[in-house]
């Protein structure tokens, strides 16, 4: 992990990626693209960084992730199971 080995640890991650109001579309990998960005995306960046994470709370006594979300999932219809399940492209 060059991050850890380069520098003393991340002392913050900040998620803020989302998108709304696009089609019922998979991804190569199966999930829907809505749930695949705004909720996948950030497990994903999150579980690659927490090394560098974990080196600054060490050295520093601390270290965040925040989470960002919207209103804007209120404004579309309800989710269904189809949005949470991995399934064939």
């Amino acid at each position: 992990n060059q991050l850890v080995s380069e520098h003393s640890g991340l002392d913050v991650l900040i998620n803020n990626a989302g998108i709304f109001m696009m089609e019922d579309e998979r991804t190569e990998d199966g999930f829907d693209v809505t749930m695949q960005v705004n909720h996948l995306s950030h497990f994903l960046l999150t579980s690659l960084l927490l090394d560098s994470l974990m080196k600054a709370a060490d050295e520093r006594g601390d270290a965040r992730i925040v989470n960002h979300s919207s209103i804007a999932r209120w404004i579309g219809p309800p989710l269904t199971s189809e949005y949470f399940s991995q399934s064939e492209k």
